[in-house]
């Protein structure tokens, strides 16, 4: 049925080459109402929301959904693996190849319900390890990454006809300028949240000054710090992009969704965390990442229900530049990968599952220096939020919004969106 569809398509208008891969990635059914010529303001799309979720740093995809099925796991994530699954120090299972990171498990609300579909070996046209290029390929889709334009800012532009008449309907929460690379936008700075406390060093050393304990305790976080810096490179130190930690999220995702709920509200939004560069002590059931993974998962939770009703017209996207190396490095931690985690979840999302091809862990499928391949290409995840959820028609997104000089890898048919 989707080569007769695409065959349908093609007979409309001459298609590009790189379109029958992108059909037959978002599935028949979910292409029912979006053929050439289809308004892009047909059927109240601007009652639907769509939310990325920016985490910056590069997320571990194999820690948030541990491929505990695959028989190469255990061996290659080591030290960094969980254990055997449903078992006390084991991932929640979801699926006969992918378990959950307990520390996420708020997420199992929208697994149950089928509003969550999971890319779990993802990258962006490029693969690279630095996190500025690899964020500004993300936010363009392009290859050369020399684009101005942000793929959520022409969105926006679409939406509301491209004179910017729609601000009060098609705009943006957060301050990502080039993901969103429009002027028709309602800002939102999230530096209204704390950040580092200036002078904040100086005043524990006052305070703890006659407490030896204390005393040696910060001097270890000094050493550690001051080790971190001088074996990390410039671009890793800046990953997070000036956004706020991850722990604030959910404050953050709460004003956002009460904007995005209100009737004269934002239809667009990227709220853009930082958190995820884990270079050392990443940990496993516990930690660091653990810590981090369960306040992303608080805060997708609080965006839901301050959405309330609202939800059900609602599709998050939750991104990152690039995922963590497979094998763990000498600090206990993981370096800057390639293939990585994308997350589609809401009312709008029909279904749970995961989508796109799984390469496997084992050694001859693995890029050099322990990296996931990625057999499926981000572009292909957004644009499908784009043209099945948005509503927005296929030659606007394909040679429009993302480059028609590509090839988009196909997801399989189980990635459908409402």
């Amino acid at each position: 049925m989707i080569n007769d569809l695409s065959d349908q398509i093609e007979g409309d208008r001459r298609a590009r080459p790189n379109r029958r891969t992108v059909l037959g990635g978002l599935g028949a059914a979910s292409l029912a109402g979006i053929l050439p010529g289809r308004a892009a303001f047909a059927d109240g799309h601007g009652s639907k929301r769509l939310v990325v979720v920016q985490l910056n740093g590069g997320l571990d995809g194999l820690a948030l959904f541990p491929p505990v099925g695959d028989v190469d796991y255990a061996r290659q994530r080591g030290p960094l693996g969980l254990g055997r699954a449903n078992q006390e120090n084991g991932p929640i299972v979801i699926d006969s190849v992918f378990g959950l990171h307990p520390a996420a498990s708020p997420l199992l609300r929208f697994w149950r319900d089928g509003q969550m579909q999971v890319a779990p070996a993802i990258a962006g046209p490029v693969p690279t390890s630095s996190h500025a290029r690899a964020r500004a390929v993300l936010a363009t889709g392009r290859a050369d990454a020399g684009s101005s334009d942000g793929w959520l800012g022409l969105t926006s532009n679409l939406l509301s006809g491209g004179d910017g008449s729609a601000t009060k309907t098609t705009g943006i929460v957060a301050e990502t300028p080039l993901l969103a690379g429009a002027q028709n936008l309602v800002p939102f700075n999230p530096r209204a949240f704390p950040g580092e406390i200036p002078g904040l060093s100086v005043k524990l050393d006052i305070l703890y000054r006659d407490d030896p304990m204390m005393e040696q305790l910060i001097g270890l976080a000094r050493s550690e710090q001051s080790q971190m810096q001088s074996v990390l490179s410039q671009d890793d130190l800046s990953s997070g992009h000036g956004a706020p930690p991850v722990q604030s999220f959910e404050n953050y995702a709460r004003l956002a969704g009460r904007m995005l709920a209100s009737d004269n509200g934002p239809r667009l939004a990227v709220l853009e965390v930082d958190g995820f560069d884990t270079h050392a002590r990443q940990g496993a059931l516990e930690g660091t990442l653990a810590r981090r993974l369960g306040a992303l998962s608080d805060g997708l939770t609080v965006l839901a229900d301050t959405l309330g009703s609202v939800w059900q017209d609602t599709v998050v996207l939750v991104l990152s530049e690039f995922g963590r190396t497979v094998r763990p490095n000498a600090r206990l931690g993981t370096d800057n990968g390639v293939g990585g985690v994308a997350i589609a979840l809401g009312g709008g999302v029909n279904g749970a599952g995961f989508a796109g091809p799984w390469p496997g862990l084992s050694d001859d499928t693995l890029l050099p220096g322990s990296a996931l391949r990625a057999d499926s290409d981000i572009r292909a995840f957004i644009a499908a939020a784009l043209i099945c959820h948005l509503k927005l028609p296929i030659n606007d997104v394909i040679g429009g919004i993302f480059p028609d000089d590509v090839d988009f890898k196909p997801f399989e048919p189980s990635f459908v969106l409402s």
